[in-house]
């Protein structure tokens, strides 16, 4: 059993547009438990709470339940994890206060082969806002999402190790032209440079091809490949 507290506080201020200052405090606790070495269960929950300096009437603080279990089988090769979320936000102002939920599953397999040595797919749905801590974005606007994906793991050599992915990703905003959908292909490469104690080098290059649809404004789809490496 293991118990977790993190804090956050964050303060925006602007020369040019102080009524969009505010400060933010996030609180947040949880309780992982090991069941046994085949099952475990995380329990967390919290506030995100944004405090505008001097519009009282954009306050809003979302409060959250998650529940994470996690499951082995066949001896630890196949990997089943995934989580449910509810959100509460309430708002100031007489706005209408709302509930968001959100849901998430990953499968991973170990097969045993040389070559080709591990799968998984992740699937994840459900409702969220601009304004959540994963997004460091000033405005707020709500939106649901459905994304999911699969990668496969390779084994070339001894010292060269890739894996390749693909998938999608749909957002549809209540209150905005700016809905998307997108599929994406993504490749990371790892080679083993060296691996002498206390020393160990590797070399890791990545590339990815994007293609992105805008529903209701097509002038900002948009086709994006990069590569980079470390």
């Amino acid at each position: 059993m293991r118990f977790n507290i993190d804090y956050l506080l964050r303060t925006k201020r602007y020369a040019e547009s102080p009524n969009s200052e505010y400060d933010q405090n996030r609180l947040s606790a949880g309780l992982d438990l090991n069941i046994d070495k085949n099952y475990s269960l995380d329990i967390s929950a919290g506030i995100n709470d944004f405090d505008y300096i001097k519009g009282a009437d954009s306050d809003r603080s979302k409060s959250f339940l998650k529940v994470a279990p996690q499951l082995k089988l066949l001896d630890e090769r196949l990997n089943i994890s995934g989580y449910y979320k509810r959100d509460r936000v309430e708002q100031s102002d007489n706005k209408k206060d709302y509930t968001e939920d959100k849901a998430s599953v990953r499968v991973s397999l170990k097969t045993g082969a040389s070559f080709l040595y591990k799968l998984s797919t992740h699937f994840a749905c459900g409702r969220n806002d601009t304004a959540d801590y994963d997004e460091d974005r000033e405005d707020t606007l709500r939106f649901k999402y459905k994304l999911w994906d699969i990668t496969s793991y390779y084994q070339l050599s001894k010292t060269i190790y890739t894996q390749l992915k693909y998938g999608q990703n749909d957002r549809g905003y209540s209150a905005s032209v700016n809905s998307y959908s997108n599929w994406f292909i993504d490749n990371k490469t790892k080679f083993k440079l060296l691996k002498k104690y206390p020393f160990n080098l590797d070399l890791l290059l990545g590339a990815e091809y994007k293609e992105t649809d805008f529903y209701g404004n097509e002038s900002l789809s948009y086709k994006r490949n990069g590569i980079n490496g470390g």
